[in-house]
């Protein structure tokens, strides 16, 4: 969901149909999946 909504520019209605979801939802997938994404990168910037 992630990469066809930023990377295909795919709207969250068209990718929620794709997957069988609401928008809602996907919009949830999504900034959820942000928050795991920058939560790895700020481990990563501590690390060095």
């Amino acid at each position: 969901m992630l990469y066809l909504s930023f990377f295909k520019r795919l709207p969250q209605h068209e990718n929620g149909r794709r997957y069988g979801r609401s928008r809602s939802t996907v919009g949830y997938y999504i900034r959820k999946a942000i928050q795991q994404l920058y939560e790895e990168m700020e481990g990563l910037a501590h690390e060095e």
